[in-house]
């Protein structure tokens, strides 16, 4: 029963961060503030990471290292825009499209096994977006939104 506990906490501390990104994002630079955002948050997760750490030998390691903080920057940089043009009612549930790209790299790269239930789980996600995105009067509905490209 804990779990749910957690649970909870967690998805009001998420929509409580989504409600705050989108505040600032109305009147801030999204360059700055996702910047001070991952800055912030690397500071939090520091002591946990110095307990733990263990250097890594090897080029490759540190390749995907910087690969995947490239990539979360870009990400950042992004998503902060995203808050700047659309609405969190809107916004939060396209960002769960990422659903779809998680499961194909996990079954390119980790052999992951498709299941009945994994492909029913992203279909319902992505008829939600078309959902969510469908306006009558233009041809690909919310599409065309800045914040929706995003």
């Amino acid at each position: 029963m804990i779990w749910l506990i957690f649970a909870l906490i967690s998805c009001l501390a998420l929509s409580f961060q989504q409600l705050i990104h989108r505040f600032i994002m109305l009147t801030e630079d999204p360059y700055s503030y996702a910047l001070l955002e991952n800055m912030l948050t690397s500071i939090v997760f520091l002591p946990l990471l110095v307990k733990e750490f263990v250097v890594v030998g090897g080029i490759f390691p540190w390749f995907l290292v910087f690969l995947s903080s490239i990539l979360w920057t870009f990400i950042a940089v992004i998503g902060m825009h995203a808050y700047k043009y659309t609405k969190v009612s809107l916004k939060a549930p396209l960002s769960e499209s990422r659903i779809l790209f998680a499961l194909l790299l996990a079954i390119i790269f980790i052999s992951e096994k498709v299941t009945l239930v994994k492909c029913l789980g992203v279909i319902l996600v992505f008829v939600s977006l078309v959902i969510l995105t469908y306006k009558k009067e233009t041809k690909f509905g919310g599409l065309a939104d800045k914040g929706v490209q995003f």
